[in-house]
């Protein structure tokens, strides 16, 4: 890949959360990632619709203005070529059971550890499903 960053959107409601995933994707090695954080589905999607472009989409299931499935939905009606990850790491069933059975297995973000990887894939994964559709 060439020396241009990885440019993501990061929906998440919690500010320690967020700072933590940013971080952690733009230190170091880890530093291929541009991260954009917004708290609220309606500012993301206030992005998208402005025609933003991000190469990946991380998404917290439990925003103020949203939940669950509606929320992957909402974002994914506004960017089909780019895949969406479902962050559900503290999810004991409840919505965050229903927004896993909605991405594919390999999308969702279950460890902060493996998320540079999860982008990776998930890149790999959309845009072979362009080359191939089903």
């Amino acid at each position: 890949m060439p020396d241009e960053k990885i440019q993501v959107l990061l929906f998440e409601s919690d500010p320690q959360d967020a700072r933590l995933i940013q971080n952690y994707l733009t230190e170091g090695k880890r530093a291929l990632f541009d991260v954009l954080w917004v708290d609220n589905l309606r500012e993301g999607l206030d992005k998208l619709d402005a025609g933003e472009t991000y190469d990946v989409i991380l998404l917290d299931p439990e925003l103020p203005d949203s939940q669950g499935v509606d929320s992957l939905k909402a974002v994914e009606e506004r960017c089909r070529r780019v895949p969406v990850i479902p962050m559900t790491r503290f999810k004991d069933g409840g919505e965050g059971t229903e927004v896993n059975s909605q991405a594919p297995s390999e999308d969702r973000f279950g460890d902060h550890y493996w998320l540079p990887w999860a982008i990776q894939y998930a890149l790999a994964r959309k845009h072979l499903e362009q080359i191939f559709p089903a």
